[in-house]
């Protein structure tokens, strides 16, 4: 993931540098005509800064580091893409200011009729793209409407660099600036075409019978045992798309079993009612129920290399950890010396019992702290606990506003950024 990341930001920068000396040429061949500059050029951005978002979001990074905000090309991508949509904003308003000025001010190569479509779908456009962008960061809107919307970011797209390749200038083929936007533009379109049809063909549904309804917390957390039919194995750490019933609730949860049990298909999960999709399953999903799942996705957050871990979690932010501890269960080999704090609701008590029986009769150092409820865990209090901090590698779960507050601490006492991973968990 290392190599993935600097790979991406070596490209990245390439582009960058290129596509700004190509402005500039572009600026000094018009003479600071600022009309035409401001449309032109905030055009372009968006053009770059959008189809730099579509490969982010065509990662299989997963919709869970989406939402967290924590996984490092989900934060390339919350970026450009909102970049995108305020530079989509400017160009739409410079060109309700400047755009006046007829066919003879701005020289296009397409018919007058094609090129006016294309100006007049610019409205349908921007209103869109401004709607799903306040949909995807608004805190309250459900993760069904969320999954939902987004599929609809491609197609809006291809109609945007649809819009952009017949609105290139004449002149601006003359000192490569076209071929540079025609070349994004083709490059946006069959990245959108991907990204649609990934979301209507290229998912890998698999069908799950539920064996057991564990209530962890009544009404609240529940455990599912599902036997899945063809299921072709995780790794640590991964989760998976996780539908259920007519009613479409879905949702994507951490896998918390590393053992498959006895026939090679057991997949457990631990879900918390927190939105409206996560309600419905705890409140109604029962023994003998048929579930569909997604392919295994994702990567796991724990660093084997390192023989000291420390983990923190903070309520359903333990998920993630669990498949790693039944990893330990049945490698009887493994030696890392572990040390994993808990941090735990007391509307939520019986969850600390259900961690105890977890790593009952393991070598790991668990620590659980139980928080009044509406008080927040003060996070020096897990800092301040470790006696060596420099010789661990740090893996944190829970809330992003928390685990950004411990990354920061252990940062100011001198802890590499590196020996910190972060993953935040799902509030909707």
């Amino acid at each position: 993931m290392e190599s993935n990341n600097r790979l991406f930001n070596i490209l990245s920068t390439f582009i960058a540098i290129s596509f700004v000396v190509l402005c500039l040429d572009y600026i000094n061949g018009i003479n600071y005509d600022i009309d035409r500059a401001v449309i032109s050029l905030t055009g372009y951005l968006s053009l770059f800064f959008l189809v730099t978002s579509l490969i982010t979001m065509s990662k299989s990074v997963a919709i869970l580091d989406v939402f967290s905000g924590n996984g490092s090309f989900s934060k390339y991508h919350k970026r450009l893409s909102s970049i995108a949509v305020a530079t989509c904003i400017i160009h739409w308003g410079s060109s309700l200011a400047f755009g006046g000025k007829g066919y003879d001010y701005f020289q296009y190569a397409f018919d007058n009729n094609i090129v006016n479509v294309a100006i007049k779908s610019a409205d349908v456009i921007f209103k869109a793209f401004i709607i799903l962008v306040v949909i995807s960061f608004w805190k309250k809107v459900s993760y069904q409407t969320f999954r939902r919307t987004h599929k609809l970011f491609p197609v809006v797209s291809i109609i945007f660099f649809i819009h952009s390749m017949i609105l290139i200038e004449v002149s601006q083929w003359n000192n490569g600036l076209g071929y540079f936007a025609l070349l994004f533009g083709v490059a946006g379109i069959l990245l959108c075409i991907k990204l649609i049809f990934d979301h209507v063909f290229g998912k890998n549904q698999y069908l799950g019978t539920v064996t057991q309804v564990e209530p962890i917390v009544k009404g609240r957390i529940i455990k599912l045992e599902i036997d899945v039919e063809r299921w072709p194995g995780h790794d640590v750490g991964q989760y998976a798309s996780f539908r259920f019933g007519l009613i479409g609730a879905e949702h994507p949860f951490t896998i918390i079993n590393h053992h498959l049990g006895d026939d090679g298909k057991r997949v457990c999960f631990l879900i918390k009612s927190r939105g409206k999709g996560t309600k419905v399953i705890v409140e109604n999903i029962k023994v003998g129920d048929k579930v569909t799942i997604g392919d295994p996705k994702g990567k796991t957050p724990i660093n084997f290399s390192s023989h000291h871990q420390n983990w923190f979690a903070a309520g359903i932010g333990i998920t993630p950890y669990l498949s790693f501890i039944d990893k330990i269960k049945h490698d009887q080999c493994y030696r890392h010396s572990i040390s994993f704090t808990v941090v735990i609701n007391e509307s939520d008590i019986e969850l600390a019992d259900f961690v105890r029986a977890f790593v009952k009769s393991l070598c790991i150092d668990l620590k659980i702290i139980v928080t009044d409820e509406g008080n927040r865990f003060e996070h020096r209090k897990f800092i301040d606990s470790i006696e060596n901090p420099f010789k661990y590698q740090y893996v944190l779960c829970g809330p992003e506003s928390l685990i950004k507050d411990i990354e920061y601490g252990l940062c100011s006492v001198g802890v590499h950024r590196g020996s910190i991973h972060m993953e935040g968990s799902i509030s909707r």
